[in-house]
């Protein structure tokens, strides 16, 4: 499923406002395999920011319960 959201950034040189809109998308991840995608995705960051050449790249968690 892709998520898209709108955000701003404000440019520290010239104070110049950007607002744009910013994709995402959504992984269901087991449990059990939490702690090694937690790993996997703080080293992928990485390679993400240089390769889209972002200063930051926001993953977020949430606990889900599916009733």
């Amino acid at each position: 499923m892709l998520a898209v959201t709108e955000g701003g950034w404000v440019n520290p040189v010239t104070n110049e406002v950007f607002v744009e809109l910013m994709g995402g998308f959504f992984v269901d991840i087991e449990r059990e395999k939490l702690d090694d995608a937690v790993e996997f995705l703080k080293q992928y960051k990485n390679t993400l920011k240089e390769r889209f050449k972002q200063e930051e790249i926001y993953i977020v968690g949430y606990e889900l319960y599916v009733i």
